[in-house]
């Protein structure tokens, strides 16, 4: 029997217009009063997770910034954190500067900029959250660790700085993407799938008890460390190729489905949204 259900939030349990549809939502909350733990595992910060935490009552430990951090939404209190090596994240932003990309520098709850703009200001919207600006990411770097650093710009680009940054940096870093414009970097430690482990750990929940879905690069990490892996149908082959099970897109309400189907055996055929 499945104990906890790990949730990605965007293009997975999120809508393409970043709402948590009503079949979603009373499946998670369904699961939750028969005794599964449902856990939002996302790369957004805690800051912007907490609203659809709120929304769907959901009182269990949070994984945010891929990994980095394990939060109480009960009382917002940090239980666990692997942020980046103050002099590593110096040095990474000062290799990367020459692409003059847009840089994200995650701390608690705060998202950081060096200088407003159109990304900032669309960041900003997409996860409504207000964002903090400094005159130097590096400078800032030196006093204030990073739980996770986000580079966004064209595709192309960032496969470019992935390869410098996976060459340098590999054995002390996590490199992904979390969206095609979206190039996260966090601690080597801190991942999606370990976070949800200690998670699991913490509540006397062992792998096999666990169901973990998604839809990109950064849920592969806990798609492998769940007992049963989910992709969502418009996440990437490459984690489709991972899953065990792929289930309905986050349009169409996937994460309903497949709570429905493997926790409470309703494996017929569903009218989706």
């Amino acid at each position: 029997m499945y104990k906890l259900i790990a949730i990605d939030l965007d293009d997975t349990l999120l809508n393409d217009e970043g709402v948590i549809s009503e079949k979603n939502k009373a499946a998670i909350q369904r699961a939750e009063k028969a005794g599964v733990k449902v856990v939002i595992v996302s790369g957004r910060s805690y800051s912007s997770t907490k609203q659809y935490i709120k929304e769907l009552a959901l009182p269990n430990l949070t994984v945010s910034l891929n990994g980095a951090y394990i939060q109480d939404p009960m009382d917002d209190r940090l239980v666990d954190g692997f942020p980046i090596a103050q002099s590593v994240t110096l040095e990474l932003i000062k290799d990367i500067e020459p692409f003059e990309v847009h840089i994200n520098f995650y701390n608690g709850e705060k998202v950081i900029c060096q200088d407003p703009s159109e990304q900032a200001l669309f960041y900003s919207q997409m996860n409504r959250i207000e964002i903090d600006y400094v005159d130097s990411l590096a400078e800032l770097s030196k006093t204030t660790q990073a739980g996770k650093l986000l580079m966004s710009d064209n595709q192309e680009k960032l496969k470019e700085i992935k390869d410098l940054l996976q060459k340098k940096y590999g054995d002390e870093l996590n490199i992904v993407f979390s969206k095609p414009i979206f190039l996260e970097v966090t601690d080597k430690k801190a991942s999606k799938g370990a976070a949800l482990l200690k998670v699991a750990e913490m509540y006397g929940i062992e792998a096999p008890e666990v169901i973990a879905i998604g839809d990109s690069e950064n849920d592969i990490s806990m798609i492998r460390s769940a007992g049963l892996g989910i992709a969502v149908a418009n996440a990437k082959e490459i984690i489709k190729n991972e899953a065990d099970f792929v289930t309905f897109s986050n349009n169409e309400s996937g994460v309903a489905y497949a709570i429905n189907k493997f926790i409470f055996n309703e494996s017929q055929e569903q009218e989706v949204n």
